[in-house]
């Protein structure tokens, strides 16, 4: 090493950057310890609660069971959450799994997700229709925009971020009327499944003029599809 390289070796080991912080005692690095005090340790955790509740969460859509054309869905929506939007080609029926007391569901409004116009024109759900345990049918729209979202509130900001105490969840049961074709010619003598049942309800609620009704035999149709599909 010559004695340049030596003297600029030298220069840099004593820089504070190049030490072990904790035997330095320079204003910048001070003491370090371990664990930090616990209103500092407190600090940083209400800030990094605060950081991911500025990330706007995502609903979750999972298949839960395919059978002769007619698919049922699971939709997780987090409070705040934008919405997964799909297209009414399909005739469903949801089922309302939790809504917990004083959340405010909205659906979709016009235009480009997220956009100043849809945002504006995005409508709040019956209270006499989207309520926990019941169900709503709602028929094929030709193939326009459907969805929902969980609206964020005030009180959300004090949630922790792994906290779905305030999740709105639904089970979708989806068919097209070709889906339901084929599943009539495929389910005969089928008693296995919850197939015929679900044929013979969309059959009924498919007569009505509304695209949008509240079922009333949801329970006895949603114990069905629980004990045949073992849902939790």
């Amino acid at each position: 090493m010559s004695n340049r390289e030596h003297k600029i070796d030298a220069f840099l080991s004593s820089m504070s950057f190049a030490k072990n912080m904790a035997d330095c005692d320079c204003d910048e690095c001070g003491f370090i310890c371990e664990v930090p005090p616990p209103p500092i340790q407190d600090a940083v955790n209400e800030h990094k609660k605060r950081k991911l509740l500025e990330v706007s969460p995502s609903q979750e859509r999972s298949l839960i069971s395919r059978d002769g054309g007619i698919s049922m869905w699971k939709f997780t929506m987090p409070p705040g959450s934008q919405p997964l939007t799909e297209y009414g080609n399909s005739h469903r029926f949801i089922f309302i799994k939790n809504l917990p007391k004083g959340r405010i569901v909205k659906s979709i409004g016009e235009g480009i997700i997220g956009s100043s116009s849809e945002e504006k024109s995005r409508k709040e759900v019956s209270d006499s229709d989207w309520k926990e345990g019941g169900a709503i049918f709602y028929k094929s729209n030709g193939g326009k925009a459907i969805g929902w979202l969980n609206e964020i509130q005030d009180a959300d900001k004090n949630l922790d971020a792994a906290d779905d105490s305030m999740h709105v969840i639904i089970y979708t049961i989806k068919a097209t009327d070709s889906a339901l074709e084929v599943a009539s010619s495929s389910c005969k003598g089928n008693v296995e499944t919850p197939l015929p049942l679900l044929l013979s309800l969309f059959q009924k609620y498919l007569n009505i003029d509304s695209t949008e009704v509240q079922v009333d035999d949801a329970l006895f149709l949603w114990k069905s599809v629980e004990e045949k599909l073992e849902i939790a």
